[in-house]
């Protein structure tokens, strides 16, 4: 007996393909071979011993219904179905191939060797393959298991399986969401256990901020997600927004601010910007850290995350501009300093705000300044789950819009062809806003606290298992998919 869950990673990931909807129903009971002593260890919850001989174990017996609706119907090219029985417990778990016949109707099949208790997850996926064997395989390998394109998908648990009881569950195979190419919105987030409930994983995901006008999606319900963990469909529990959740988002907030010379009109209205919204933020309650790096050419200096509110406002208050020499900033090193040196929490969700006049300078401009380029920050971004919020004189959206009185914006801006750090900003789904030549910017305008309030939490069963986990996280609008994006989860 091994454990299965880590060999199959995302298998319905890549997928090419037009959607097909079907469902099948695996109907489940739970037989156990009659042994006296596994009476007492079964419902104790914990696995049975290493010691219990091999006909103390459990035999699950297995009636795939395939349906007969055309519009429901499992596609012809499925030709194989893999069934895990996950345990907490590695050696519990077990897989099983099974595959389909020849003719329809109802085939039923026995699994023999599987550890009762409690805390079991049964997982099936459809698949097809190019060199389907015949009926069922109690012993695949892990090539096997991880073999062939996954169609659809379907769980139940975490449940007990009960010595000398025969319980009927029924999964529903659910169609897997091809890849989207072009997603309308940008996700972020992160996975974590829940900390009231072990058996509730929870997804928690920064707003969805529309790329044209900057403002948060609300009014998602579960219906608007798709989970797959492990490349297996996932039943919600719920999904709510932050704001109206009991689960306190955590949210690590690093402010990357330029203090060259030419900030000089601005920098105190920076300031006090950054620590009016520091201090708004720590008076709401929300479990936020504060940290931050200050940079012109070269990384002046970096405040580490703090929870207390009074010793990042201390270290602000201290900024001053200064030097600065050639019109672009090290925009690009600075954030991936924030992102390499300041300690992110784990689970927490992540944003950083620049803070800027000038455009960036990147790797290979021809000046040797930066280490990165743009391409490389926003993967770099991308990939650790980094919100960037950008205030700068090429911002495009929120300042202005939100303004009911002319601004007059700086007239330092993109030279020489360095880019404003705003692409980063758009790349990411944070919103760029434009830097006023007083530096008095409504930080409210952004979308900090709004990642904050107007994200959503998304909540699935699973069982630990101390282990890396995939977690594919799909947004559907009207019914359809608009956006996707991939985690990692360690549970």
């Amino acid at each position: 007996m091994w454990f299965l869950s880590s060999n199959i990673k995302q298998i319905a990931h890549g997928l090419n393909r037009k959607s097909r909807y079907f469902t099948a129903c695996i109907l489940v009971g739970i037989v156990v071979s009659p042994a006296g002593t596994l009476l007492a260890g079964c419902g104790s919850g914990t696995s049975a011993p290493k010691t219990q001989s091999a006909g103390m174990k459990s035999t699950i017996k297995i009636s795939i219904a395939w349906p007969k609706s055309v519009s429901r119907s499992i596609p012809a090219d499925t030709n194989r179905i893999v069934v895990q029985i996950i345990a907490p417990n590695s050696q519990d778990s077990k897989a099983v191939l099974i595959e389909k016949p020849a003719t329809g109707g109802t085939v039923e099949y026995t699994i023999d060797g599987v550890w009762p208790g409690e805390n079991r997850l049964i997982t099936a996926e459809a698949k097809k393959v190019n060199a389907p064997g015949t009926g069922i395989n109690n012993s695949p390998s892990n090539a096997q298991l991880s073999e062939g394109t996954s169609l659809s998908s379907g769980t139940v648990g975490p449940i007990t399986l009960l010595p000398l009881v025969t319980t009927p569950i029924a999964i529903t195979l659910t169609d897997t969401i091809p890849p989207i190419s072009n997603d309308i919105y940008k996700l972020s987030g992160a996975v974590t256990p829940d900390p009231i409930d072990s058996s509730v994983i929870n997804v928690s995901l920064n707003a969805l901020l529309d790329p044209v006008n900057g403002k948060p999606l609300t009014g998602l319900t579960a219906s608007n997600f798709t989970v797959y963990e492990d490349g297996v469909f996932r039943s919600i529990i719920d999904a709510k927004s932050s704001g109206s959740t009991t689960t306190a988002t955590k949210t690590d907030i690093a402010f990357i601010m330029d203090t060259t010379g030419s900030m000089d009109p601005e920098i105190g209205g920076v300031r006090d910007s950054v620590i009016s919204f520091a201090n708004h933020l720590t008076a709401s309650g929300y479990d936020v850290q504060l940290g931050g790096v200050s940079f012109g050419d070269e990384i002046r200096d970096t405040f580490q995350f703090t929870n207390k509110g009074s010793d990042f406002v201390k270290w602000v208050s201290g900024l001053s501009s200064y030097g600065g020499g050639d019109i672009p900033e090290n925009d690009v090193d600075a954030i991936m300093t924030a992102v390499n040196n300041l300690h992110w929490r784990s689970g927490a969700l992540k944003v950083l705000v620049i803070i800027t006049d000038a455009p960036t300078h990147y790797l290979n401009d021809g000046d040797g300044i930066a280490k990165y380029s743009i391409a490389q920050v926003i993967t770099a971004l991308q990939k650790g789950n980094f919100v960037l919020d950008s205030v700068s004189t090429m911002g495009t959206r929120a300042a202005s819009a939100s303004s009911k009185q002319p601004i007059i914006f700086s007239t330092r801006a993109s030279s020489g062809g360095y880019p404003d750090i705003d692409t980063v900003a758009n790349a990411t789904g944070g919103i760029a806003a434009l830097l006023p030549t007083n530096g008095s910017v409504d930080l409210s305008a952004l979308n900090i606290e709004k990642t904050i309030l107007a994200g959503y939490i998304v909540r699935f069963r699973s069982i630990h298992t101390n282990t890396d986990h995939a977690i594919r996280m799909v947004i559907s609008l009207s019914g359809s998919p608009v956006a996707d994006k991939d985690f990692t989860g360690h549970y």
